[in-house]
């Protein structure tokens, strides 16, 4: 799986709740959009199972990253979570009419976070133990 997301401290965060909820599971790293589509591209035969994706990146947010997955038809399919520091409605709805299947807040502690990876782990890994 992949995480686009600017801030040091949520990819720790993250990272910590997967290694804690399903440590087999490999999770890489992107800190703008820009990261993310390379990645994308360089292992697109080896396509993430999931990705989650922090909605204001610098270089490109997580919105023209999801607008440039669906134009793909190799990427048009693959689950795409939002999450953001603060949700805003306009956000919300912009980024469900891109397709995505959540747009969340990030969670701020660790009870929180590690209902959230479970959660993520039953709907979109459950197929995939090392994406």
């Amino acid at each position: 799986m992949l995480i686009g997301d600017d801030d040091v401290n949520d990819r720790f965060f993250l990272e910590w709740g997967f290694k804690q909820t399903c440590p087999n599971v490999q999770v890489d790293f992107a800190r703008n959009g820009e990261e993310v589509i390379q990645y994308l591209e360089d292992h697109s035969d080896a396509q993430p199972a999931f990705l989650i994706l922090d909605s204001l990146m610098p270089r490109m947010d997580g919105f023209a990253v999801v607008d440039w997955l669906r134009s793909k038809k190799i990427f048009d399919r693959m689950p795409v979570v939002m999450i953001s520091g603060k949700i805003h409605e306009a956000n919300t709805d912009r980024a469900m009419k891109l397709g995505v299947q959540a747009y969340i807040e990030k969670p701020d502690d660790f009870p929180q976070l590690l209902a959230l990876v479970r959660q993520w782990q039953k709907s979109y890994l459950t197929d995939s133990a090392d994406n």
